[in-house]
């Protein structure tokens, strides 16, 4: 079963849409033993939009949230190496949120700032293994047009975090903590 609905908006400054799209599915057996069909249910929320104060100013959105729940198979690894079976699960979030602002100083000269925000998360029943992650990110630029040359300078940064639960088996240890930054500045 799949259903989707879409709206828009829009006034002299504002633009806006929403959108909510739904999947449900039984799904299939790839196990070669029993007859438990693996599905999927999926919901995402979607609002992205322009707001225009001024004619030289802009403000653009985006929010994105995704609810998903899938089933799958486990394996047999130590006699047969194929799917058998089981009831296994992995819930999963996923947002996603960004802001950007953009100015025409003048003729010549623009700039804008952005930020954005991604952030997810998985749980895996019955193991009950979870999978966490974030991202932030800035971005600044600055472009000076002068005729047919342009000139950008841009800024940005990232930051990173993932973080994993997970119950130590034969393959090793799951559990981990992993962050990263990353600045860059370029010009063109």
């Amino acid at each position: 079963a799949r259903a989707a609905v879409t709206a828009n908006v829009a006034s002299d400054h504002h633009r806006a849409k929403l959108t909510i799209d739904y999947l449900d599915t039984d799904g299939t057996n790839i196990s070669r033993q029993g007859s438990e069909e693996d599905g999927l249910e999926n919901l995402t929320l979607s609002l992205s939009g322009r707001y225009t104060p001024t004619s030289n100013v802009a403000l653009d959105y985006t929010l994105r949230q995704t609810d998903k729940t899938s089933a799958f198979d486990d394996i047999d690894f130590f006699i047969t190496g194929l799917p058998v079976d089981a009831d296994n699960e992995t819930a999963s979030d996923y947002f996603y949120g960004g802001v950007g602002i953009s100015h025409d100083i003048n003729d010549a000269i623009e700039h804008s700032l952005f930020f954005g925000r991604t952030d997810t998360s998985n749980r895996t029943r019955p193991a009950n293994d979870k999978t966490a992650g974030v991202k932030d990110k800035w971005k600044y630029q600055l472009s000076y047009t002068a005729g047919a040359h342009r000139l950008s300078v841009i800024g940005e940064r990232e930051s990173e975090s993932f973080r994993q639960r997970g119950t130590a088996q034969f393959f090793g240890d799951p559990n981990q903590n992993r962050d990263t930054e990353t600045n860059s500045l370029a010009s063109e």
